[in-house]
């Protein structure tokens, strides 16, 4: 296992590229790519790697990901006679079923790992976008054949999670209808008024394959937003036993707090 991970970390040059690498990436291996040419901006990270098929075993790849949310490219090619034979050439974009649109995505990394588990490594492209109160993380996996030819055969959309930043007003989101009177919140939330704090409230939901995998809230009790006042504030002894006592009395098992650390819980709601 670990010369496995060894032969993998060794095998990803992942970003730190400098400006004259980039550059002399981008001239020797790109510039003559159709896609490139009609959209020839820089700002690009790179690396090489290979995969485990015995069929292409001995072939080293490389990839090169331009990180714009509007612009994002990706590129996957190999070199015939030093000439670069591209397997992907295309924008980065995430089709969303259920808002049925497709979405345009920064490419920040790629991984290499077996996601189908038929002991053949598959490519992933991680990415990013974002808007106002809302980040989308994305991953695409890269499917090479497994026939005798150096080809990809199959792309599938495969996870998106979709953070949704809640206003620092509407901090109570996590308290369902039937909890709003009772005694532990009302008394919380009369001290947190009194105060003038809050604690903020992040949902993030997962999509694998289209479908819905999982949704939790992340509850931040302490951020750089006040961070000496809510640090003495959600460190008293009384309001960390009024808080943790009310998600438990809503959530069950379904929430996780490291308070005394890093002051945040995690609440499974789906």
């Amino acid at each position: 296992m670990k010369k496995l991970l060894g032969i993998l970390v060794l095998s990803l040059l992942l970003g730190g590229n400098t400006f004259a690498e980039n550059e002399n990436f981008i001239n020797k291996y790109l510039s003559f790519n159709e896609l490139y040419i009609k959209n020839p901006k820089n700002n690009f990270f790179y690396g090489s790697f290979k995969i485990n098929s015995d069929k292409i075993k001995n072939i080293k790849f490389y990839y090169a990901g331009r990180q714009e949310t509007k612009d994002g490219q990706f590129y996957v090619f190999y070199l015939n006679d030093e000439e670069p034979n591209f397997l992907i050439s295309e924008n980065t974009e995430f089709f969303v079923k259920e808002y049925d649109q497709t979405q345009s995505f920064a490419p920040k990394s790629v991984s290499i790992k077996d996601f189908n588990n038929d002991g053949i490594y598959e490519l992933a492209l991680n990415g990013i976008n974002w808007g106002s109160n809302e980040e989308q993380l994305f991953q695409k996996i890269y499917f090479f054949s497994k026939k005798n030819e150096i080809k990809i055969s199959n792309i599938i959309d495969f996870k998106r999670i979709r953070t949704l930043y809640y206003p620092p007003t509407q901090w109570n989101v996590v308290i369902p209808l039937n909890f709003k009177n009772d005694n532990n919140y009302t008394q919380l939330k009369q001290i947190l008024d009194d105060n003038g704090l809050h604690w903020d409230a992040i949902r993030i939901n997962e999509f694998k394959n289209q479908k819905l995998s999982s949704s939790k809230f992340k509850i931040i009790f302490v951020d750089d937003y006040l961070k000496n006042e809510r640090t003495n504030f959600f460190s008293d002894t009384k309001i960390k036993s009024l808080v943790i006592k009310l998600l438990k009395d809503i959530y069950g098992d379904k929430v996780i707090c490291n308070y005394d650390s890093k002051y945040e819980c995690m609440i499974d709601t789906l």
